[in-house]
């Protein structure tokens, strides 16, 4: 069996074609993001993943134990990029009438 899965490209096409067949919903995860994300990602803090994940389209994650693997200054650090992202997803989408 062959199970197609893998990066965020593939994250991101999957999520898009689910919002089109449900407009009215929302992209949550369960936390664990980051910190246990892979090393490219973690060497930088992990904002390659905050980033892909905000541009794939996620709306809300739980804050699960590896958010708190830095400490709760670099969690609130990262919430506040994600947030800073996700404005300029909505600013981006603004300028096309979305």
């Amino acid at each position: 069996m062959v199970v197609p899965a893998g990066g965020a490209a593939y994250f991101a096409t999957a999520v898009k074609s689910l919002r089109a067949k449900a407009a009215h919903s929302v992209v949550v995860a369960a936390g664990d993001l980051t910190s246990a994300s892979p090393l490219v990602s973690s060497l930088f803090l992990d904002e390659p993943t905050v980033k892909a994940l905000s541009m794939a389209g996620l709306e809300i994650n739980a804050a699960g134990n590896h958010e708190f693997d830095r400490g709760t200054e670099e969690l609130k650090r990262l919430q506040a990029e994600r947030r800073a992202q996700f404005k300029k997803v909505n600013d981006g989408l603004k300028a096309y009438g979305l």
